[in-house]
């Protein structure tokens, strides 16, 4: 949210659309996919699959602030 919010004030909504619509569309896939890793392979598969997630949601985040600064 801190990332987009320093976008121009014209591309804030779309900015902010963009983020609310990846955070539902990640929550659908991590908890489909957690759930299929936990009945495979047992609960503690799912934590992997959340560590993964905000890995990848991190250097993300990286990523997009160094484009931005």
């Amino acid at each position: 949210m801190a990332l987009i919010e320093r976008m121009p004030p014209a591309k804030l909504t779309e900015g902010l659309t963009w983020l609310v619509t990846g955070l539902s569309i990640g929550v659908a896939i991590g908890a489909a996919g957690s759930g299929a890793l936990v009945d495979a392979y047992g609960a503690r598969s799912g934590f992997w699959l959340a560590i993964a997630a905000g890995a990848v949601v991190l250097s993300s985040a990286i990523q997009s602030y160094r484009h931005l600064k």
